[in-house]
């Protein structure tokens, strides 16, 4: 016998596929971006009321819903699969980096060194810091001797540590000091087959865009303006022929409209997505520790000539951010 739904039941259905179509739209229009950031737990649901609309032989609504799902699935799939693996090849020295947020003053110095030991990175970048880290920061020096000036408040600020010397750094500023976007320049010395490859490190936090008032949201100029400004200088440093790495909290998702402005204006890839030697399983990076509700707003992106090591999450240490680790070593040409 077939079985009548009620009519909330209907209603609840219909706010779902309206979000999932913005959700899809999203990727490609800006300002419905945000609901983009949900396509994961979306496509869950979907899935969830096709399955249930199926066994209620009410075909109409169960095709409607997997349709969806399978559009957001194509969408999604890249981050929902771990990467292929790369077979261990010899070549030059790997180098590893870290990206970390800090959440001010949620974290202690202890909570830093914890970050900084597991990661056991050569070259590290950390923003939302605070007058608690500062110790942390100096006890750093004896690992990492060449450090840029400590930020003076902002959460946007962002401090980088290095095993070398930063041959040069530049800082875009298109919204004051206390949004800074670092382009700074290292060349390792003393790392097996690197001869003089140097890798140019693009870093930024970008501003929290506003929410929306309806179904339509607020633009994030604010945001997407300093994305662009890092894809510029990751252009830059293209054309000067340096391997380049962009790293940051985004304040956005892969599945949205400005992330496919970042990877299309720069000609980076997402390492999340590459092959590696040892992959694991992408997962968010804020509120990873909260199932069906984090999102991967950090990100590390790559010139084409890397080979990626492994790119893993590092330990839970107070922050609602998880900081990413990345092992890489050069191949090919630059440019």
């Amino acid at each position: 016998m077939r079985r009548t739904l009620t009519p909330l039941f209907l209603l609840v259905v219909g706010a779902l596929w309206l979000v999932a179509a913005l959700a899809l739209a999203g990727r490609f229009i800006v300002e419905v971006e945000l609901y983009s950031h949900f396509q994961p737990p979306l496509l869950a649901a979907c899935a969830t009321v096709a399955l249930v609309s199926f066994r209620l032989r009410r075909r109409s609504v169960g095709m409607v819903s997997l349709l969806l799902a399978l559009a957001l699935g194509w969408s999604t799939a890249p981050y929902l699969l771990p990467p292929s693996t790369l077979p261990s090849a010899s070549g030059p020295q790997p180098i590893r980096l870290l990206w970390a947020n800090l959440q001010n003053w949620t974290t202690s110095s202890e909570a830093l060194d914890t970050v900084l030991d597991d990661a056991q990175a050569d070259i590290v970048v950390l923003t939302e810091l605070s007058a608690k880290h500062v110790k942390a920061v100096e006890r750093a020096r004896a690992r990492w001797p060449y450090q840029t000036p400590f930020p003076k408040g902002s959460a946007f600020e962002v401090l980088v540590l290095s095993r070398w010397e930063l041959r040069e750094l530049r800082v875009d500023q298109p919204y004051g000091d206390r949004f800074p976007i670092f382009d700074a320049l290292i060349c390792p010395s003393g790392m097996r087959d690197w001869a003089e490859a140097c890798v140019a490190i693009v870093a930024l936090h970008a501003v929290r865009p506003a929410l929306p008032g309806g179904f339509i949201g607020v633009m994030p100029t604010q945001r997407d303006a300093m994305l662009e400004v890092a894809t510029a200088a990751v252009r830059r440093r293209i054309t000067e022929n340096h391997r380049v790495v962009l790293m940051g909290d985004f304040n956005t998702t892969p599945w949205s409209a400005s992330f496919r402005r970042v990877l299309d204006g720069s000609g980076l890839l997402d390492s999340a997505t590459q092959p590696s030697e040892r992959p694991h399983w992408t997962r968010p990076t804020w509120f990873s520790s909260w199932p069906g509700l984090g999102l991967p707003i950090d990100h590390i992106l790559l010139s084409p000539t890397w080979r990626i090591h492994e790119r893993r999450l590092g330990p839970f240490f107070g922050s609602d951010h998880r900081p990413l680790v990345i092992e890489l070593s050069p191949i090919g040409r630059n440019g």
